[in-house]
């Protein structure tokens, strides 16, 4: 690698009159301790040595052999915090320290786990007994869902989507609620949003009310009642086709003609 750089010489041992070995050579450049250099290899979350060996280039500082650059290597689980390595034995005891530093989410862990080397990179996968990131990270969220689901509607959250940009407005919001309650009765009750009306028959008849007449007035207006589906040939197995369904002839055509309910068209 010396001929990407002209001027360095292909045998500095010879060039140099006071040589002072290869180790302190090369040492110029990489971390000066073997905990340094674990510290960066763990917040690149670094969990094996081929990974190493493809990852260590995103820190230039980290050696390309560390067992061998530093005289008092502790061991390749050590240094890379996995398994049999001077770490936390139980998820209680790295769940406490991880608090003490102020972590809130994994992310946080990530950038700040490498304040205390005994703290596993990946400890989701690195206890066997992972409660959970919520109950490890300390999260205090409402203890059940019907709590939760008070917060969500006082937000004014009725989309998943919005879901996802405006939880955190309410920090005791878990980020995935139906995975972080065990008893979770699904998205529209969460919601308070009322059910689906149970046949396309009464789904028609609400859109008429509307005054809705094509497909992308469906789609535009449909808002306005929130029992009526998005997507009705999917609903309901009988739906029909779309003029049918809207009360404008009877049905011609084979059942769930979606893409001529697509375009909304009247023949």
């Amino acid at each position: 690698m010396h001929t990407r750089d002209p001027a360095l010489p292909k045998h500095p041992d010879r060039f140099y009159g006071d040589w002072p070995g290869s180790r302190t050579f090369l040492r110029h450049g990489y971390y000066p301790t073997w905990r340094e250099a674990a510290r960066a290899a763990q917040l690149l979350c670094i969990s094996s040595w081929v990974e190493y060996a493809d990852t260590r280039f995103k820190d230039r500082r980290l050696p390309s052999k560390p067992h061998s650059f530093y005289h008092d290597f502790p061991g390749h689980h050590q240094f890379l915090g996995l398994p049999g390595g001077d770490l936390y034995r139980t998820w209680e005891q790295a769940s406490r320290s991880a608090q003490r530093l102020g972590v809130s989410t994994m992310s946080e862990y990530r950038e700040r786990k490498s304040r205390d080397p005994r703290l596993p990179c990946n400890p989701d996968s690195y206890y066997r007994d992972w409660p959970g990131t919520a109950v490890f990270l300390g999260a205090d969220f409402y203890s059940t869902w019907q709590e939760a689901s008070e917060s969500t509607q006082r937000l004014g959250i009725t989309r998943w989507a919005e879901y996802q940009a405006q939880h955190t407005q309410d920090p005791r919001l878990p980020a995935v609620p139906y995975k972080y309650y065990p008893d979770y009765p699904g998205w529209r009750v969460f919601t308070g949003r009322p059910e689906i009306y149970p046949t396309w028959q009464e789904a028609g008849a609400a859109a008429r009310a509307l005054g809705i007449q094509h497909w992308a007035d469906y789609s535009a207006f449909r808002a306005q009642d929130p029992r009526l589906p998005a997507d009705p040939w999917r609903r309901y197995s009988d739906y029909p086709d779309w003029p049918a369904f809207i009360g404008r002839g009877e049905c011609t055509r084979p059942i769930g003609d979606f893409p001529r309910l697509l375009r909304g068209t009247v023949e």
